[in-house]
Formats: C-alpha cells, structure tokens, sequence
C-alpha cells in the first residue's frame, strides 16, 4: 500500500478526460459497466506534470468549474486507498470523478473539458447507431 504522504511519488502526470455515460444503460445488466464502456467514451485529452483547476462547458455554457482541492476525496487519498485494494501498475489512469454539474447531453451537443495549463478536450455527441444483436 502507497502511503498518502508518499502518494503523489507514484504520479507520472495529469490529463483531461472526458467521463462519458449512458445512464439509460446503467442498470440493464444489473451494473454501471455498460453505460460506461461504448465505444468512443472517455476520450483523454494531453498530459502535464502538474494541474489543480477543472472546467466543462456544454455548448459555449460552463457547467463545471471547480478546483481538486474541493474533491470529496482527495488525490493522495485515492491513491492510496486503490493500492490497497488492487495492484496499480505504471501507465494506469485513475479518474477522479466528476466536479458538481454533470449535465445531460444529446446528438450535436458540444463538450469542453478543461483543465488550466494542459489544454481542452473537445467533444460532439453523436447519436449512437443502431445495434442488432446477432447472438
């Protein structure tokens, strides 16, 4: 287990990444792995050594704004507490979560993830093509 005090050691850098979900997924198969996992989710934007601020704006309107240092739990304590629970190993990402602000999206919508001295992650929604299931 990485001790909180040391945890920040373990950090190869900081990166935007856009945690994209399809609620109406969450619970057709009992769990959130669905809703969470289709192709195209989670673009992740350039990396830096070092960022503190997070910014989302839906179409030109911020809809998230907040620093890390108001997260629930903060980065040391993740990092420790996962490496107690299972073997994390150079080149993992960890996401944080999601500042206050979370919207809905629809076909067309524009995404911007920001985060201060690293850059924007842009994104258009589109809608999901239809799927046949051939099992």
């Amino acid at each position: 287990m990485v001790p909180e005090s040391e945890a920040l050691n373990y950090v190869f850098g900081y990166t935007v990444g856009n945690d994209v979900t399809a609620p109406q997924f969450f619970h057709e198969d009992g769990h959130w792995t669905i809703g969470k996992s289709f192709d195209t989710f989670t673009p992740l934007g350039p990396v830096d050594t070092f960022c503190i601020h997070v910014e989302a704006k839906l179409n030109g309107v911020k809809k998230q704004d907040s620093s890390t240092e108001l997260m629930i739990i903060s980065i040391r304590k993740m990092i420790s507490y996962l490496s107690s629970v299972m073997t994390l190993k150079p080149g993992d990402v960890l996401l944080t979560g999601s500042p206050v602000g979370a919207d809905f999206v629809q076909a067309g919508d524009v995404i911007e993830c920001e985060m201060k001295g690293i850059g924007t992650l842009k994104n258009t929604v589109v809608a999901a093509k239809k799927r046949v299931n051939t099992l």
